[in-house]
C-alpha cells in the first residue's frame, strides 16, 4: 500500500441513476473542489448505462476513484439495470485489481431518495477510502 500523501485530493467521479435520488436534487456545477477532495457527478437516465469499457476509459481520463449509484435491488425502473450495473462494476474492480491500481477504487451503492446532502459525504467517504491507494496511475501517463 501506497504511503498517505498529505497533499493529495482524491477527485471522485459519481454516475448516479435519475431515479434514486430525491426529485429536488440537482447540481448547478457538475463538480465541487473541497479542501481535501473534488467531486464530480453525472446523472444518468438508469444506472445500467454505466457499461465496462467506459468505466474504463472513465479510469484514462484520470479520476482516482468512481462510484454508481443505483436504485435498490428489485426496484429498477429498467426491470434489472441495477444488477447489471453491480456486475459490471463488480468485473472493473476485478480488472483494476489485475493491474495493480485497487478495486477499492470503484464502488456501487444501492439506494432511494439519496439527497444532495447524501451525494456530498458518499463523495467525501469514497475521497478517504481511496486517499491510502494514492494517485490514479493513469494521471502520471498524462
Amino acid at each position: 500500500m501506497k504511503s498517505l500523501n498529505k497533499n493529495f485530493k482524491p477527485e471522485i467521479v459519481i454516475l448516479f441513476c435519475q431515479h434514486c435520488v430525491a426529485e429536488d436534487v440537482t447540481f448547478t456545477d457538475s463538480s465541487r473542489r473541497f479542501s481535501d477532495h473534488t467531486a464530480r457527478w453525472v446523472i444518468m437516465p438508469c444506472s445500467s448505462k454505466v457499461e465496462i469499457g467506459h468505466l474504463v476509459k472513465l479510469f484514462e481520463h484520470g479520476p482516482d476513484a468512481v462510484q454508481v449509484i443505483g436504485c435498490p435491488e428489485h426496484q429498477c425502473s429498467f426491470l434489472n439495470g441495477n444488477i447489471m450495473a453491480k456486475k459490471r462494476v463488480e468485473q472493473v474492480g476485478r480488472l483494476l485489481d489485475e493491474i495493480g491500481f485497487g478495486a477499492g477504487r470503484i464502488r456501487i451503492i444501492n439506494g432511494d431518495g439519496f439527497t444532495k446532502d447524501d451525494l456530498l459525504n458518499m463523495a467525501k467517504s469514497n475521497a478517504e477510502d481511496v486517499r491510502p491507494l494514492g494517485p490514479n496511475p493513469m494521471k502520471e501517463k498524462k
